[in-house]
């Protein structure tokens, strides 16, 4: 029997349909629906590790789940968000912007 390493892939995910405001509570699920185990998940800000600075937290839930969340959206939140989900098959990412009302970032 053959087996087939498996990569890992993320299912997609958004900030939401609208603009946030700011002020606004935000929880984002980064959750890999295929893939071997074990899978490591991280998510970026534009590029970036996130730091504790950035008052954004997140929390690992489970094996193939981590969710990013931000207690009170502030323009320095804005920007793109990427998972990334890394087996020993492959990696995987996936990004979403955050837009909040009355920013131009």
């Amino acid at each position: 029997m053959l087996l087939f390493p498996v990569p890992p892939k993320i299912l997609p995910f958004t900030f939401g349909e609208r603009p946030l405001n700011e002020g606004e509570l935000v929880t984002v699920p980064c959750a890999v629906s295929t893939g071997d185990a074990p899978v490591m998940l991280r998510w970026l800000f534009n590029g970036q590790k996130i730091t504790p600075r950035m008052r954004i937290t997140v929390v690992p839930f489970g094996v193939k789940n981590v969710i990013l969340s931000v207690g009170s959206v502030q323009a320095s939140h804005v920007g793109q968000y990427t998972c990334i989900a890394e087996n020993h098959a492959g990696t995987y990412e996936y990004s979403a912007n955050m837009t909040i009302n009355g920013t131009c970032r």
